[in-house]
C-alpha cells in the first residue's frame, strides 16, 4: 500500500547500491550460491527510484551490462 501511495504522489527516493563479488582460493569469482572469506568490491551506484527492491533490480541490469563477464555474479550489499 505504501508503494502505491509512493507512486501517485511521485516520491522517489536515493537508494546507494554498492556491489561487490566474492573470490575463490584460486583467484576465480565464486557463483552467486557461494560465499567465501574473500571479497571484491565494484561499484557504488546511486539510483533514485520508488523502492529498494526496484533499485536493486535496476543496480543488476547495470552491473550486468557494465561488466558482462560477470553477469549473475553480483551481490547487492
Amino acid at each position: 500500500m505504501i508503494e502505491l501511495i509512493k507512486r501517485i504522489f511521485n516520491k522517489k527516493q536515493k537508494f546507494v547500491i554498492t556491489s561487490a563479488v566474492y573470490i575463490l582460493d584460486n583467484g576465480e569469482v565464486a557463483p552467486t550460491d557461494f560465499i567465501t572469506d574473500k571479497i571484491k568490491w565494484y561499484d557504488k551506484l546511486t539510483i533514485e527510484t520508488f523502492s529498494r527492491e526496484e533499485a536493486e533490480q535496476i543496480a543488476f541490469k547495470m552491473l550486468d551490462f557494465k561488466y558482462p563477464d560477470l553477469a549473475g555474479c553480483f551481490w547487492i550489499l
